[in-house]
């Protein structure tokens, strides 16, 4: 079932599950959605459910309904994802608002990296084939498939849909398949080319008005040199130990991937875990 993400000017954020036929938003107090809001009107807009999922009506309301930043004028059908601005308050169709993200300035270092591998040999070599790592064989063996993983999706997925869809499907297939605290994919954009934040998940609930920390190091490693990178334990990583504020966050475990196409890497894919305590087994990849 569709869920409805509630995001108010002022006030907490609430979610409601579209289970009706029709769900009205306004400010007066007999909406399914009330929004106390000078610049919404009493019974401003309908999400109404269409044969293909639901779509958003305006109703002739003073300063109008946008989704996407855009004014609609007809009935709009939604995609996953979309924004809807009503007066001051945001409503997000069937997905919860990105998190904000904030790539770290942490001193390079070549130490102390549990797994860091070219992503092409990751994913063409089985994960046995011997490489020499300060950890045990089954735990080497563990997290190389849980990195092909990554990289097999990525490769897999990236031509078959609209890049934002597809990067949202790739997303809910990590999450689904790779137990974790927070995911982020970022695409490279803009000339110059930086990389930005396209989509993020976060799963545990007392994380979500946390910023997603991303040491640019290990991002760049990712990005620049296409390699696979993991650290169990990132409070005993350098690259971390050089920001108190990454030890305070508590990260304790961190993926980042490149994310290409057949021709050219476009951007990495980020996993980490907070409140997740145990490292990422061989258990976590077969659920």
């Amino acid at each position: 079932m569709p869920t409805l993400y509630v995001y108010p000017k002022q006030g907490p954020p609430s979610t409601l599950p579209l289970d009706k036929d029709a769900i009205t938003v306004g400010r007066s107090a007999d909406n399914d959605v009330v929004l106390v809001d000078p610049f919404c009107s009493g019974r401003h807009a309908v999400i109404f459910r269409t044969p293909t999922g639901f779509g958003v009506r305006d109703n002739g309301s003073k300063n109008g309904t946008y989704v996407n930043g855009r004014r609609i004028g007809e009935p709009h059908e939604l995609r996953r994802g979309d924004e809807i601005l009503v007066g001051s308050a945001r409503l997000i169709y069937d997905r919860p608002q990105m998190a904000a993200v904030e790539v770290m300035e942490i001193a390079r270092s070549t130490t102390n990296i549990n797994t860091a591998v070219p992503s092409q040999d990751m994913i063409s070599r089985p994960p046995s084939a011997g490489r020499s790592t300060p950890l045990g064989e089954a735990d080497v063996m563990t997290e190389r498939r849980l990195l092909s993983v990554l990289g097999e999706v990525s490769q897999a997925l990236l031509l078959h849909k609209p890049l934002q869809e597809l990067m949202e499907h790739i997303m809910d297939l990590i999450v689904e398949h790779l137990p974790m605290d927070r995911g982020l994919i970022m695409l490279r954009e803009g000339d110059p080319a930086e990389l930005v934040p396209r989509v993020a998940r976060v799963t545990d609930p007392q994380l979500q008005n946390r910023k997603i920390q991303v040491s640019r190091a290990v991002m760049c490693m990712a990005f620049d040199q296409h390699l696979s990178v993991l650290t169990s334990d990132a409070a005993l990583d350098p690259r971390f130990q050089a920001r108190d504020s990454i030890i305070s966050a508590g990260i304790r475990s961190v993926m980042c991937v490149p994310l290409w196409t057949i021709k050219d890497v476009i951007g990495v894919i980020y996993a980490d875990r907070i409140a997740l305590r145990e490292p990422f087994t061989e258990e976590d990849l077969r659920r």
